[in-house]
């Protein structure tokens, strides 16, 4: 956990470029920020994204999404909440990683950002380090044919 700043490579080499932005989208496809940010669009199923319980019965957005009214994010503030460990896979169907909560609810927001306190991460998912961190403003590209197009 910590504070960390982000800035921007300004390579004008085009190859260059294009190689920093197709990391940027393996680390993030898959990751804690892509899981938070489908998770708060209850979009998990399009995104690839699998959650289980222990006894392998998949879980509902309903089961683990627990929302409040605020004056901010349209007027919702949003918290994963479950007991007990949740089992996760992306584009799988072996879960390849695991939530495990260490507090009763767990702050998100649509950026990605969710309390680093409240969640113990277990498997593929935990090894993602310093080298795999996004600013929260990294929205995903398409690269294709060596372009890149942004879809927003």
């Amino acid at each position: 956990t910590g504070n960390y700043i982000f800035k921007e490579d300004l390579t004008s080499n085009e190859n260059q470029q294009q190689k920093y932005e197709r990391r940027r989208k393996t680390a993030y496809l898959g990751s804690r920020m892509h899981f938070f940010r489908e998770l708060w669009a209850n979009n998990l199923d399009s995104a690839g994204f699998t959650v289980r319980d222990s006894a392998n019965v998949k879980l509902r957005y309903e089961n683990i999404v627990v929302i409040t009214d605020s004056t901010v994010n349209e007027g919702k503030i949003k918290y994963l909440m479950y007991s007990g460990a949740i089992s996760l896979a992306w584009y799988s169907s072996i879960p390849t990683s695991r939530i495990v909560m260490t507090k009763e609810s767990v702050f998100f927001d649509d950026r990605g950002f969710f309390d680093p306190y409240g969640i113990r991460w277990e498997g593929d998912i935990a090894k993602q380090r310093v080298a795999d961190l996004l600013p929260f403003e990294y929205s995903v590209s398409r690269v294709t044919d060596g372009t890149v197009i942004n879809p927003n």
